[in-house]
């Protein structure tokens, strides 16, 4: 676990609200020097801390649809966890994956635009079906990740798929951008214009002009968990009748909740999937708790410990 000093809070902070931000306006905010970002930046990468710098997409502006595989392996040995993370990490039309403890074993997600990915799909649960002893898949209706913020204040909300919104049209250019800023967010203008082929007016541009669609929704740190000492948990929540008011007090409830790092509401086995980064089981289930006393609707709760996960 990495202590942090204030400084590289104030920096995370602002990196979670948007990791484009240049390192002279980063040292502008969080009152340093631009050298000492830089070298803040070096550390936490070096120290695993940051992964990656993120670029947030709503799916759904894209024209995909996210299906959840909820997953009880036949067997779970670390040869067969090894194999099914290999396979998942070559399958593009997979977004994302966790191995966990409680009643499933592995969670993933499918992006699905056309009938090439429901083939690429339907493909990669065929090869793990040997693996596979009972599965539940679900359809997203919506799903949002929140940023996190080390000193305090707002948190950032980035919408991730959204049922109620259109495909937007998208340039062979828009398509090529926004795979080099899936990769890296802080890739600077004038490299993102030699790999597109345009020039860093034109690129600058078209990243204004997809955020402003709602196509990128923002950019952000892609943090470790374990390397800030969290303990990432998901509940998976049940829903009784309830009205929908009750239900968007419910979202913005876990929109301000400190510990919830990403919440999908979608249509199968269960009504939500949320991820939180705790200190430990014990405020994960003080969560939960929470969860039951505030929303006396909510049927159940179906615990799981992460484990292991890729994006």
């Amino acid at each position: 676990m990495i202590k942090l000093t204030r400084a590289e809070q104030k920096v995370l902070s602002i990196l979670e609200e948007d990791a484009r931000t240049p390192a002279s306006q980063i040292a502008k905010k969080a009152r340093l020097s631009t050298e000492g970002v830089l070298k803040i930046l070096d550390r936490l990468k070096a120290e695993g801390v940051i992964l990656r710098f993120n670029s947030k997409m709503n799916y759904s502006r894209m024209g995909y649809t996210l299906i959840p595989v909820q997953v009880k392996l036949a067997r779970r040995d670390r040869k067969t966890v090894s194999s099914i993370a290999s396979f998942l990490k070559s399958k593009k039309v997979c977004t994302w994956f966790t191995f966990c403890e409680g009643e499933y074993d592995l969670l993933m997600s499918f992006r699905i635009s056309d009938a090439k990915d429901r083939g690429e799909m339907d493909d990669a649960l065929r090869s793990l079906a040997k693996y596979i002893l009972s599965r539940d898949v679900a359809l997203v209706l919506e799903a949002f990740e929140v940023g996190k913020s080390f000193i305090g204040g707002n948190r950032q909300v980035f919408k991730v798929t959204d049922h109620t919104v259109e495909p937007a049209a998208l340039s062979s250019v828009d398509l090529h951008l926004i795979e080099c800023l899936r990769s890296d967010a802080r890739t600077p203008a004038i490299v993102l214009s030699k790999k597109v082929g345009v020039s860093a007016r034109t690129v600058a541009s078209r990243i204004s002009w997809l955020r402003k669609e709602g196509i990128i929704t923002g950019f952000k740190t892609k943090l470790s968990p374990a390397a800030l000492g969290f303990q990432p948990c998901i509940a998976l929540i049940t829903f009784s009748s309830h009205d929908q008011k009750e239900e968007m007090r419910f979202l913005e409830w876990c929109r301000r909740k400190v510990s919830v790092n990403y919440l999908v509401r979608m249509i199968g086995a269960y009504d939500v999937e949320l991820t939180l980064d705790t200190d430990g089981v014990q405020e994960f289930y003080q969560v939960i708790d929470e969860i039951r006393s505030e929303f006396l609707w909510v049927r159940k709760i179906t615990t799981l410990i992460a484990k292991e996960h890729q994006t």
